[in-house]
Protein backbone atom coordinates (compact mmCIF):
# COMPACT_ATOMS: atom_id res chain seq x y z
CA UNK A 1 0.00 0.00 0.00
CA UNK A 2 2.85 2.40 0.79
CA UNK A 3 4.37 1.81 -2.64
CA UNK A 4 1.03 2.54 -4.33
CA UNK A 5 0.57 5.70 -2.30
CA UNK A 6 4.01 6.90 -3.37
CA UNK A 7 3.20 6.32 -7.03
CA UNK A 8 -0.07 8.25 -6.70
CA UNK A 9 1.75 11.14 -5.03
CA UNK A 10 4.28 11.29 -7.88
CA UNK A 11 1.47 11.32 -10.46
CA UNK A 12 -0.26 14.19 -8.62
CA UNK A 13 2.96 16.21 -8.57
CA UNK A 14 3.50 15.61 -12.28
CA UNK A 15 -0.01 16.81 -13.06
CA UNK A 16 0.52 19.93 -10.98
CA UNK A 17 3.74 20.73 -12.83
CA UNK A 18 2.15 20.10 -16.21
CA UNK A 19 -0.86 22.30 -15.43
CA UNK A 20 -0.76 25.64 -17.30
CA UNK A 21 0.19 28.74 -15.34
CA UNK A 22 -2.60 31.24 -14.66
CA UNK A 23 -3.16 33.80 -17.42
CA UNK A 24 -2.56 37.29 -15.93
CA UNK A 25 -4.50 39.07 -18.72
CA UNK A 26 -7.51 36.77 -18.86
CA UNK A 27 -10.82 38.37 -17.77
CA UNK A 28 -12.89 36.76 -14.99
CA UNK A 29 -15.10 35.12 -17.63
CA UNK A 30 -14.10 34.65 -21.27
CA UNK A 31 -16.48 36.07 -23.91
CA UNK A 32 -14.91 34.90 -27.16
CA UNK A 33 -17.39 35.03 -30.03
CA UNK A 34 -18.37 31.92 -31.88
CA UNK A 35 -18.31 31.43 -35.63
CA UNK A 36 -14.87 33.00 -36.15
CA UNK A 37 -12.64 31.28 -38.69
CA UNK A 38 -10.15 28.95 -37.04
CA UNK A 39 -7.15 30.51 -38.80
CA UNK A 40 -8.18 34.05 -37.80
CA UNK A 41 -8.72 33.00 -34.19
CA UNK A 42 -5.34 31.21 -34.13
CA UNK A 43 -3.50 34.30 -35.42
CA UNK A 44 -5.20 36.55 -32.89
CA UNK A 45 -4.45 34.05 -30.12
CA UNK A 46 -0.78 34.01 -31.15
CA UNK A 47 -0.58 37.81 -30.76
CA UNK A 48 -2.32 37.53 -27.38
CA UNK A 49 0.13 34.91 -26.06
CA UNK A 50 3.09 37.08 -27.07
CA UNK A 51 1.45 39.99 -25.25
CA UNK A 52 1.15 37.87 -22.09
CA UNK A 53 4.87 37.06 -22.22
CA UNK A 54 5.78 40.74 -22.73
CA UNK A 55 3.43 41.77 -19.91
CA UNK A 56 5.13 39.39 -17.50
CA UNK A 57 8.48 40.97 -18.51
CA UNK A 58 6.99 44.45 -17.87
CA UNK A 59 7.40 45.46 -21.52
CA UNK A 60 4.03 47.19 -21.58
CA UNK A 61 4.39 49.18 -24.82
CA UNK A 62 5.27 46.05 -26.80
CA UNK A 63 2.48 44.11 -25.10
CA UNK A 64 -0.05 46.79 -26.10
CA UNK A 65 1.14 46.57 -29.71
CA UNK A 66 0.55 42.79 -29.75
CA UNK A 67 -2.90 43.17 -28.20
CA UNK A 68 -3.80 45.82 -30.75
CA UNK A 69 -2.81 43.40 -33.51
CA UNK A 70 -4.98 40.68 -31.94
CA UNK A 71 -7.95 43.05 -31.65
CA UNK A 72 -7.53 44.18 -35.27
CA UNK A 73 -7.43 40.58 -36.44
CA UNK A 74 -10.33 39.31 -34.30
CA UNK A 75 -12.16 41.97 -32.20
CA UNK A 76 -13.07 40.37 -28.89
CA UNK A 77 -14.06 41.63 -25.41
CA UNK A 78 -11.22 39.55 -23.95
CA UNK A 79 -8.63 41.61 -25.83
CA UNK A 80 -10.25 44.86 -24.61
CA UNK A 81 -9.96 43.67 -21.02
CA UNK A 82 -6.30 42.76 -21.57
CA UNK A 83 -5.50 46.15 -23.13
CA UNK A 84 -7.07 47.98 -20.18
CA UNK A 85 -5.16 45.83 -17.69
CA UNK A 86 -1.81 46.46 -19.41
CA UNK A 87 -2.46 50.22 -19.40
CA UNK A 88 -3.27 50.09 -15.69
CA UNK A 89 -0.03 48.21 -15.03
CA UNK A 90 1.86 50.86 -17.04
CA UNK A 91 0.37 53.55 -14.74
CA UNK A 92 -1.76 54.93 -17.60
CA UNK A 93 -4.96 54.96 -15.55
CA UNK A 94 -6.77 57.37 -17.88
CA UNK A 95 -6.38 55.02 -20.84
CA UNK A 96 -7.16 51.99 -18.65
CA UNK A 97 -10.49 53.49 -17.56
CA UNK A 98 -11.42 54.10 -21.21
CA UNK A 99 -10.55 50.48 -22.01
CA UNK A 100 -12.68 49.09 -19.17
CA UNK A 101 -15.59 51.28 -20.25
CA UNK A 102 -15.31 49.92 -23.79
CA UNK A 103 -15.26 46.40 -22.33
CA UNK A 104 -18.53 47.15 -20.48
CA UNK A 105 -20.23 48.04 -23.77
CA UNK A 106 -20.24 44.32 -24.66
CA UNK A 107 -22.84 41.79 -23.59
CA UNK A 108 -21.37 40.51 -20.31
CA UNK A 109 -22.45 38.49 -17.31
CA UNK A 110 -22.87 40.03 -13.84
CA UNK A 111 -19.49 38.81 -12.62
CA UNK A 112 -17.62 40.43 -15.52
CA UNK A 113 -19.53 43.70 -15.08
CA UNK A 114 -18.70 43.79 -11.38
CA UNK A 115 -15.01 43.07 -12.06
CA UNK A 116 -14.79 45.85 -14.67
CA UNK A 117 -16.47 48.37 -12.35
CA UNK A 118 -14.08 47.41 -9.55
CA UNK A 119 -11.10 47.90 -11.89
CA UNK A 120 -12.43 51.33 -12.93
CA UNK A 121 -12.81 52.32 -9.27
CA UNK A 122 -9.26 51.20 -8.52
CA UNK A 123 -7.83 53.19 -11.47
CA UNK A 124 -9.90 56.25 -10.54
CA UNK A 125 -8.42 56.18 -7.03
CA UNK A 126 -4.92 56.15 -8.55
CA UNK A 127 -5.51 59.22 -10.72
CA UNK A 128 -3.76 62.39 -9.48
CA UNK A 129 -6.09 64.98 -7.92
CA UNK A 130 -7.08 67.86 -10.23
CA UNK A 131 -4.86 70.88 -9.90
CA UNK A 132 -6.51 73.77 -8.07
CA UNK A 133 -6.74 76.99 -10.01
CA UNK A 134 -4.38 79.54 -8.55
CA UNK A 135 -6.00 82.90 -7.68
CA UNK A 136 -4.92 85.81 -9.81
CA UNK A 137 -2.59 88.17 -7.91
CA UNK A 138 -4.07 91.49 -6.91
CA UNK A 139 -2.07 94.36 -8.41
CA UNK A 140 -0.32 96.38 -5.75
CA UNK A 141 -1.40 100.02 -5.45
CA UNK A 142 1.54 102.31 -5.03
CA UNK A 143 0.91 105.47 -3.00
CA UNK A 144 1.35 108.66 -4.95
CA UNK A 145 3.87 111.06 -3.46
CA UNK A 146 4.57 114.58 -4.65
CA UNK A 147 7.85 114.91 -6.52
CA UNK A 148 10.67 116.03 -4.30
CA UNK A 149 12.35 119.30 -5.14
CA UNK A 150 15.86 118.49 -6.22
CA UNK A 151 18.54 121.15 -6.28
CA UNK A 152 19.91 122.05 -9.64
CA UNK A 153 23.26 120.42 -10.34
CA UNK A 154 26.33 122.58 -10.53
CA UNK A 155 27.25 123.53 -14.07
CA UNK A 156 29.94 121.47 -15.68
CA UNK A 157 32.75 123.63 -16.94
CA UNK A 158 34.35 121.15 -19.25
CA UNK A 159 33.85 117.56 -20.28
CA UNK A 160 36.45 115.42 -21.93
CA UNK A 161 35.36 111.79 -22.18
CA UNK A 162 35.27 108.86 -24.45
CA UNK A 163 31.95 108.23 -26.16
CA UNK A 164 29.62 106.46 -23.67
CA UNK A 165 28.67 102.92 -24.53
CA UNK A 166 25.01 102.19 -23.87
CA UNK A 167 23.86 98.61 -23.38
CA UNK A 168 21.29 98.97 -26.15
CA UNK A 169 24.06 100.02 -28.51
CA UNK A 170 26.04 96.84 -27.99
CA UNK A 171 25.12 94.82 -31.09
CA UNK A 172 26.70 91.58 -29.88
CA UNK A 173 25.09 91.72 -26.43
CA UNK A 174 21.69 92.65 -27.86
CA UNK A 175 21.90 89.78 -30.36
CA UNK A 176 22.77 87.26 -27.65
CA UNK A 177 19.90 88.33 -25.39
CA UNK A 178 17.37 88.46 -28.26
CA UNK A 179 18.40 85.01 -29.50
CA UNK A 180 18.17 83.63 -25.97
CA UNK A 181 14.65 85.02 -25.50
CA UNK A 182 13.50 83.53 -28.80
CA UNK A 183 15.00 80.16 -27.88
CA UNK A 184 13.40 80.28 -24.43
CA UNK A 185 9.97 81.12 -25.84
CA UNK A 186 10.36 78.27 -28.32
CA UNK A 187 11.17 75.93 -25.43
CA UNK A 188 8.04 77.01 -23.56
CA UNK A 189 5.86 76.45 -26.63
CA UNK A 190 7.37 72.99 -27.20
CA UNK A 191 6.93 72.03 -23.55
CA UNK A 192 3.25 73.02 -23.62
CA UNK A 193 2.88 70.95 -26.80
CA UNK A 194 4.49 67.98 -25.00
CA UNK A 195 1.99 68.32 -22.13
CA UNK A 196 -0.87 68.45 -24.63
CA UNK A 197 0.39 65.32 -26.43
CA UNK A 198 0.77 63.43 -23.14
CA UNK A 199 -2.78 64.40 -22.13
CA UNK A 200 -4.03 63.21 -25.54
CA UNK A 201 -2.23 59.88 -25.03
CA UNK A 202 -3.89 59.40 -21.64
CA UNK A 203 -7.31 59.88 -23.23
CA UNK A 204 -6.63 57.96 -26.45
CA UNK A 205 -9.21 55.33 -27.34
CA UNK A 206 -7.03 53.48 -29.85
CA UNK A 207 -3.63 51.94 -29.23
CA UNK A 208 -2.20 53.47 -32.42
CA UNK A 209 -3.21 56.98 -31.28
CA UNK A 210 -1.84 56.27 -27.81
CA UNK A 211 1.59 55.22 -29.09
CA UNK A 212 1.78 58.14 -31.56
CA UNK A 213 0.81 60.78 -28.98
CA UNK A 214 3.22 59.35 -26.42
CA UNK A 215 6.12 59.48 -28.92
CA UNK A 216 5.19 63.08 -29.84
CA UNK A 217 5.14 64.07 -26.17
CA UNK A 218 8.60 62.60 -25.54
CA UNK A 219 10.04 64.25 -28.65
CA UNK A 220 8.58 67.70 -27.88
CA UNK A 221 9.78 67.51 -24.29
CA UNK A 222 13.35 66.78 -25.43
CA UNK A 223 13.28 69.67 -27.90
CA UNK A 224 11.84 71.97 -25.21
CA UNK A 225 14.66 71.15 -22.79
CA UNK A 226 17.30 71.75 -25.47
CA UNK A 227 15.74 75.06 -26.57
CA UNK A 228 15.36 76.21 -22.96
CA UNK A 229 18.98 75.37 -22.14
CA UNK A 230 20.25 77.19 -25.23
CA UNK A 231 18.06 80.20 -24.38
CA UNK A 232 19.41 80.42 -20.81
CA UNK A 233 23.00 80.16 -22.07
CA UNK A 234 22.50 82.92 -24.68
CA UNK A 235 20.80 85.33 -22.27
CA UNK A 236 23.53 84.72 -19.66
CA UNK A 237 26.22 85.42 -22.25
CA UNK A 238 24.47 88.64 -23.28
CA UNK A 239 24.18 89.87 -19.67
CA UNK A 240 27.86 89.10 -19.04
CA UNK A 241 28.68 91.05 -22.20
CA UNK A 242 26.74 94.07 -20.92
CA UNK A 243 28.33 93.93 -17.46
CA UNK A 244 31.92 93.51 -18.66
CA UNK A 245 31.68 96.02 -21.51
CA UNK A 246 33.79 99.08 -20.76
CA UNK A 247 31.86 102.33 -20.11
CA UNK A 248 33.85 105.40 -18.93
CA UNK A 249 33.15 109.11 -18.48
CA UNK A 250 35.46 111.93 -17.32
CA UNK A 251 34.05 115.28 -16.14
CA UNK A 252 35.22 118.48 -14.39
CA UNK A 253 32.80 120.40 -12.11
CA UNK A 254 33.33 123.62 -10.10
CA UNK A 255 33.99 123.31 -6.36
CA UNK A 256 34.86 125.74 -3.56
CA UNK A 257 38.46 126.68 -3.93
CA UNK A 258 38.97 124.93 -7.26
CA UNK A 259 37.38 122.19 -9.41
CA UNK A 260 36.41 118.52 -9.04
CA UNK A 261 37.68 115.88 -11.45
CA UNK A 262 35.49 112.71 -11.63
CA UNK A 263 35.91 109.49 -13.59
CA UNK A 264 32.83 107.21 -13.78
CA UNK A 265 32.50 103.80 -15.38
CA UNK A 266 32.46 100.07 -14.81
CA UNK A 267 35.27 97.61 -15.15
CA UNK A 268 35.46 93.80 -14.90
Amino acid sequence: MSHRAGVLALLASARALAAPSPDPLRPPHSHLRRGVARKVRAEARSHYLRAVTLYERRKYIEALAELAAADAKDPEPDWQWAIAKVRAAADECGGAIVGYQQYLENKLDKGSIAAANAAIAECTARLPPPRAREPEPTPAVRPTTPPAHEPEPAPVLAVHATAPHHWYGDTLGDGLVASGLVSGITGIVLYRAALSDRDAADHATAIASYARDLDDARRDRTYALVAGGVGIALVTAGVVRFVLHDRERLSIAPAPGGATLSLAGSWP
